[in-house]
């Protein structure tokens, strides 16, 4: 399986002060190694992308998503604005862009129609990509009743 290696990286890891001249090897959907641009050593099917001091980081990650939820101005319109097929739509579109912005991962926080569970299945079967989905279901919430 060939590899892709991010050289000239300014390194953020999260843990040190940022790192200039690193090099990230990925192998498959796995960071294989993160060394000094001196210490890399390319294999011939290696993919090459040359940061050129541009800042790498670790993914993000949404600790709190409801990925179906789009322009609602009120409680009423959360799961009602749009019907299920509609929202699943937005919540594709909210996790592709999430993606896009360098969000790795999300725990859902309540979803209509199982659109979550959905979404993390689409993804995982290539049909669009998105961060991994830690899906959830219904939303449980209080009525306000006593």
């Amino acid at each position: 399986m060939s590899r892709i290696v991010f050289k000239n990286a300014n390194l953020i890891d999260g843990n040190n002060p940022a790192q200039a001249g690193m090099a990230v090897v990925v192998q498959g959907n796995r960071i294989k190694a993160v060394l000094s641009a001196s210490q890399l050593v390319h294999e011939i099917d290696d993919q090459i992308i040359d940061l050129n001091g541009a800042t790498l980081m670790p993914g993000l990650f949404q600790c709190h998503m409801h990925a179906a939820m789009d322009d609602a101005h009120s409680f009423i319109e959360l799961d009602m604005k749009y019907p299920p097929n509609y929202l699943t739509l937005l919540a594709a579109r909210n996790l592709h862009r999430m993606a896009q912005l360098g969000f790795t991962s999300m725990i859902g926080a309540g979803s209509p129609a199982n659109i979550d569970v959905v979404l993390k299945h689409a993804i995982n079967g290539d049909l669009f990509s998105g961060p991994r989905v830690f899906a959830c279901g219904h939303h449980i919430s209080t009525t306000g009743e006593s």
